[in-house]
């Protein structure tokens, strides 16, 4: 079974290390749940992600884009037909 994280997953674990949106990341990060990407996918969650609305102090750039690139190494690429 594979899964899409939806971007609100994405903001949540960024907001609380304590959440299962956290642990969902982390699993998929590491490859332990399977995931699937669109490109469209990833930019949404880059554009989400740096909104001044969803950012948190401890979370710098680099921390969000190493986030979102640790998720495009074990996912499938898949490619969406609009």
């Amino acid at each position: 079974m594979k899964f899409v994280l939806d971007t609100c997953v994405l903001v949540a674990a960024v907001r609380s290390r304590t959440g299962a949106s956290f642990v969902l990341v982390d699993l998929a990060s590491t490859g332990k749940i399977k995931t699937v990407l669109s490109t469209s996918l990833v930019s949404q969650y880059e554009d989400v992600l740096f909104r001044p609305e969803h950012r948190v102090e401890r979370w710098t750039d680099e921390d969000l884009f190493a986030l979102v690139d640790s998720l495009l190494v074990p996912a499938q690429r898949v490619q969406t037909d609009f």
